[in-house]
């Protein structure tokens, strides 16, 4: 490099130095060359380099003025799978729409004709955007059970009550044939055991327009039971303030237990949806992780409560109109 005050040498000026000449961007030391429009050519590579040295450091001021673009600003968007081009994005609303629905034609085959699944509780689930329907996890399927015993017929009109399904990484986005499926089954993404914060966003940027079914337990049950609950579903209840729709499954866990991979048939599949749960007392309170695990851990009682009674109608204990009571929490507001 020359040396300081030397032939072709640069001093360094300040930020405020930066002026705009037309469409390019000049430093009064820099009016003669040619950067700038002037006829001076011998250090026209150091000025390019000196220029691009400063704009960094613009931008590096701008950045501790302005801050990175805040998720909050962003949750007003629609989720998108941004690791998809413009052609995807365009044909998705119909690519989305016929994959979704095939597959649950397919699947339902599986669910109503091979095997026996009974419904219960269907009326308390709204067909409105922002709901969130969660469930307990048995299976790698039990979003797409769900789904369509929520959906199936008015999502035909009203395509955006299909739901969001967040689904773990290594299973659903596995090689490209596997990712433009999950994509157009309106999966997000999400890494399994780590503190995914990007999905967490992705879900309630989704969400807030549309419905989706979370599994509070964060992973699928090995013994059929439903295990404590993560704080994220509590994350996306804080932010969007949803309906909260409470299911219960029972019964995949004989169809597809872990580590199978093609389900079994001739068996018997219970779905029951619970009364809409009332977390309006959140609203307004800081959207801390022990809010998040103070609604996850109710969440949770109440899915315990409705598997406990499903199982009792299963055996024969109670009948289904008491069944039904437990899903509407009678007992509870007297």
């Amino acid at each position: 490099p020359p040396r300081a005050g030397g032939r072709g040498s640069v001093r360094v000026a300040r930020l405020g130095d930066l002026r705009l000449r037309g469409a390019s961007i000049c430093y009064p030391e820099y009016a003669e060359s040619r950067v700038c429009g002037g006829s001076v050519r011998a250090s026209d590579r150091l000025v390019w380099h000196d220029i691009g040295k400063r704009l960094i450091l613009l931008a590096r001021e701008l950045g501790k003025a302005v801050g990175p673009p805040s998720n909050e600003r962003r949750m007003g968007e629609p989720y998108r799978a941004d690791h998809r081009g413009p052609v995807f994005h365009f044909f998705w609303p119909l690519t989305r729409y016929v994959t979704t629905h095939v597959t649950v034609l397919v699947l339902g085959l599986v669910f109503y004709v091979l095997n026996r699944a009974t419904v219960i509780g269907r009326r308390n689930v709204p067909r409105e955007r922002n709901t969130l329907l969660l469930s307990n996890h048995q299976t790698m399927i039990d979003s797409f059970l769900v789904g369509a015993a929520a959906y199936l017929g008015p999502s035909s009109l009203k395509p955006y009550l299909i739901p969001w399904n967040p689904a773990a990484e290594e299973n659903f986005f596995k090689n490209g044939f596997w990712a433009w499926l999950a994509d157009n089954w309106k999966c997000i993404p999400v890494k399994r055991g780590r503190r995914d914060g990007r999905a967490l966003h992705r879900m309630i940027r989704a969400g807030k327009r549309g419905t989706m079914v979370l599994f509070p337990e964060g992973t699928r049950s090995r013994d059929g039971e439903i295990k404590s609950g993560k704080p994220g579903a509590g994350f996306v209840v804080l932010a969007n303030q949803p309906k909260v729709v409470p299911v219960t499954v029972d019964g995949l866990y004989d169809v597809l237990p872990v580590g199978s991979t093609f389900p079994r048939l001739f068996k018997r599949i219970w779905l029951a949806f619970g009364k809409p749960i009332d977390y309006s007392e959140y609203v307004g309170r800081p959207r801390s992780k022990e809010a998040a695990q103070e609604i996850v851990d109710d969440v949770t009682r109440i899915l315990r409560t409705q598997l406990a009674g499903l199982r009792q109608l299963q055996a024969g204990e109670i009948d289904r109109k008491t069944f039904e009571r437990i899903l509407k929490r009678e007992e509870e507001q007297l």
